[in-house]
């Protein structure tokens, strides 16, 4: 463990990094995945974590990547705040109401 807290400790210095730890790499790491897209169930087991609870407390998500997750469930596909490069479309307008059997019958007795 040691030669891997140095190697660790010597890119930290290279990339100017103060303060850096194992735990803190270990915490981008797992942030970076989840902020390209991976699943938390495939970062708890990259992580080596048996309880998917112990992989949660390592997660941090910002608020732009929340932002996004939402923009993936809306029809337009941006969440209310989040710019996208596509013109949005004007909305489709309703297509006409076919009357059922129901409506029809009553209209005519009420005549």
């Amino acid at each position: 463990m040691n030669h891997l807290l140095r190697g660790l400790k010597n890119v930290a210095e290279r990339a100017r990094v103060a303060h850096a730890t194992l735990h803190k790499f270990r915490l981008t790491y797992a942030t970076r995945l989840l902020e390209k897209g991976c699943d938390i169930v495939t970062v708890q087991h990259l992580m080596g974590h048996c309880d998917l609870d112990t992989t949660r407390q390592y997660l941090s998500p910002d608020d732009t990547l929340k932002r996004k997750a939402v923009g993936r469930l809306s029809l337009t596909g941006s969440a209310p705040g989040v710019m996208h490069d596509s013109p949005s479309r004007p909305p489709r307008p309703n297509p006409p109401r076919k009357p059922n059997a129901d409506s029809s019958a009553s209209a005519f007795r009420s005549r």
